[in-house]
């Protein structure tokens, strides 16, 4: 998928990140939280940004983990695909995510 734009109009408004996917379509991903592992590439939590009442209803309520790489093109959204490297992420950004959810 490749990078489009990253917006947040409003200090309370979520990072919304627009990608193109395989067939051209945009595809919105609100940007949950990030992180720079020790090669300085930048890995980011993401959800889907659902324009229907039903999506959201229908969504598993879950976030998936891309690395942001830049290439000739621009910047795209590649998946993680060491198993192991992946927990190690999830458990990361849900300890990261919950200490902001409830932080006083």
């Amino acid at each position: 998928m490749k990078n489009t734009e990253v917006f947040n109009t409003d200090s309370f408004a979520p990072d919304v990140l627009t990608v193109a996917d395989e067939n051209g379509q945009d595809v919105r991903f609100e940007i949950l939280d990030s992180i720079d592992d020790a090669n300085g590439t930048r890995i980011l939590a993401v959800v889907p940004v659902f324009e229907s009442s039903d999506d959201i209803l229908n969504d598993m309520g879950e976030f998936d983990i891309v690395k942001l790489r830049e290439e000739d093109e621009g910047f795209v959204l590649a998946p993680i695909d060491d198993e192991k490297e992946l927990k190690k992420l999830q458990k990361l950004f849900e300890k990261r995510i919950e200490e902001k959810l409830y932080q006083d």
